[in-house]
């Protein structure tokens, strides 16, 4: 009888220790999230002020060049230590091609002229290399809106490229340079032109307002049914 009373003792002391450790448990689990959710909130309010303080250097000195003229203001942006970080770049091809689509002619020239000469074109560049399909649409977009004529090479090259959606892309930007006539690039290339990205490329020549050039009738002899369909398509838009 005493044994069985001191095991019942024993057994209630075990459960209370149990009970003791998981709420302690529970309660260093609940500091834990606690941390890590104040630490991750601390870290997005620093990248916002981060990024407002880089947003401001950049703006000040674009503006700088591009309304006031002002030369030093490309030797100080290439001092300025943040302009090797790849944020800093980011946010600056950003603002840089918003300008450049707000505005035509001699501004777009010095937006893009600031770019070359800072070496932030460079960025846009590289990333036509990147491994991630993202990355190399997105430096397409960027080079042919920013009318870079230096990076039409590097944009041919995509062409040649598995992914369609990047060859699309890079069909989409050559006639952006140089007319419908670049359509007439894919008759080098077996690809396939679903509807999709025929609607896409019909949607640019109606968007940028490109002039007719009669080379593309040549892709009505085309072996590739997609791109006598495409063809069609487009010359009956000029019609």
């Amino acid at each position: 009888m005493r044994i069985l009373f001191i095991q019942s003792i024993l057994d209630q002391e075990t459960e209370l220790r149990v009970l003791l450790a998981l709420i302690a448990l529970f309660g260093v689990g609940s500091v834990f999230t606690l941390l890590i959710t104040l630490i991750k909130r601390q870290l997005k309010i620093n990248m916002v002020l981060l990024k407002k303080e880089y947003e401001a250097q950049i703006e000040n000195a674009v503006l700088n060049f591009v309304f006031n003229n002002n030369e030093e203001t490309i030797a100080d942006f290439i001092q300025n230590p943040n302009a090797k970080k790849i944020l800093f770049q980011k946010l600056a091809i950003k603002y840089c091609i918003v300008l450049h689509q707000n505005y035509s002619g001699t501004i777009q020239d010095k937006v893009l002229d600031f770019l070359t000469r800072t070496h932030l074109i460079e960025y846009s560049r590289k990333k036509l290399h990147a491994t991630f399909w993202k990355h190399k649409i997105e430096a397409i977009r960027d080079l042919s809106t920013l009318k870079d004529r230096n990076s039409i090479a590097l944009i041919q090259e995509a062409l040649t490229n598995l992914n369609q959606k990047i060859a699309i892309e890079a069909i989409i930007a050559l006639i952006k340079f140089n007319g419908i006539a670049a359509v007439t690039h894919l008759k080098k290339f077996n690809i396939i032109i679903d509807e999709w990205s025929q609607a896409l490329i019909l949607s640019v020549i109606k968007n940028n307002k490109v002039p007719y050039d009669n080379q593309i009738e040549v892709l009505r002899n085309s072996k590739n049914k997609s791109l006598q369909v495409l063809a069609t398509r487009i010359i009956k838009f000029y019609n």
